[in-house]
């Protein structure tokens, strides 16, 4: 029987000398751009839209300032502050004073506008029972559920002396004059007397809180207080306010300022634009 022959390559068809066909790389897809309308917001820093001011913090995504703080109705507070104001102007023409209880005037926002200025009133000042936070997006729930748990007694330690959660009274007890942390603003403010107890003890209630997100807490002396006007000190020959204007102040205004009796009954919590309110117990 005949085997059938093998055709064996020659050696002209060694794999040396092949010609291989080159591989062509496939062409990638360009992904469309990303509409303009749908990127992120970045807030511009613009100080000459801001009165001057200077942001403490430059912005990052998924950050939110974030402040906790009494609020103080400007209703019983809003002839003296006023008072205050047109007087410090008058007496220090130099300054650039901003009040505290006036914006510039929104249209279709409000009605209740100051007939000198111009400007809203604000309903509302605030007292800071902590410094600025600058929180991220997951701590945002743990800060809100730990302040009403403050204000429900949850977080009371038997061995406290004042109630965090008991609404208490409070007053005013002198002006005075404080900078902030970065040193571009310096504020009039009106310091608390009675209550500062109370106020003390809400933010040594929330010191654990802080201390586990890494956040500074609040002054070791502090001063509570409600800040009504500010100048800006950024510049190096920027005007101050004179060493006088407490004294001033005390002597004019001091007296109906003590006679005012503030009822403290909530804590607010404002990160970025949303503001929880928790009720103290009565």
């Amino acid at each position: 029987m005949k085997r059938a022959l093998v055709d064996y390559s020659t050696s002209s068809e060694s794999e040396s000398e092949r010609e291989i066909a080159p591989v062509q790389a496939k062409k990638r897809k360009l992904l469309p751009t990303l509409s303009a309308t749908l990127a992120p917001a970045v807030p511009k820093d613009d100080p000459s839209q801001h009165q001057g001011r200077i942001r403490s913090q430059p912005f990052v995504d998924g950050q939110f300032a974030t402040h906790i703080y009494a609020p103080i109705s400007t209703s019983i507070l809003h002839n003296i502050i006023e008072s205050v104001i047109k007087d410090v102007r008058e007496a220090c023409k130099d300054l650039e004073l901003f009040s505290l209880l006036e914006v510039p005037k929104q249209e279709g926002i409000s009605d209740d506008v100051s007939t000198e200025t111009g400007k809203e009133l604000l309903e509302e000042l605030h007292l800071s029972v902590s410094r600025p936070l600058f929180l991220r997006s997951h701590q945002r729930d743990l800060v809100t559920k730990t302040v009403k748990d403050i204000a429900r007694r949850t977080n009371s330690s038997p061995s406290t002396i004042i109630d965090p959660s008991r609404s208490f009274h409070a007053s005013f007890a002198s002006f005075g004059i404080l900078n902030n942390d970065e040193g571009t603003r310096s504020f009039l403010v009106i310091e608390i007397g009675a209550g500062h107890a109370e106020f003390s003890n809400i933010s040594t209630a929330l010191t654990p809180l802080l201390t586990e997100l890494r956040q500074p807490a609040y002054y070791s002396s502090p001063r509570y207080h409600v800040s009504i006007a500010w100048i800006l000190t950024t510049a190096t020959d920027a005007p101050k306010f004179p060493e006088s204007l407490q004294k001033t102040l005390q002597d004019k205004f001091g007296e109906p300022l003590r006679e005012i009796v503030l009822e403290i009954n909530e804590i607010c919590t404002k990160i970025g634009k949303t503001t929880t309110r928790c009720k103290l117990t009565t």
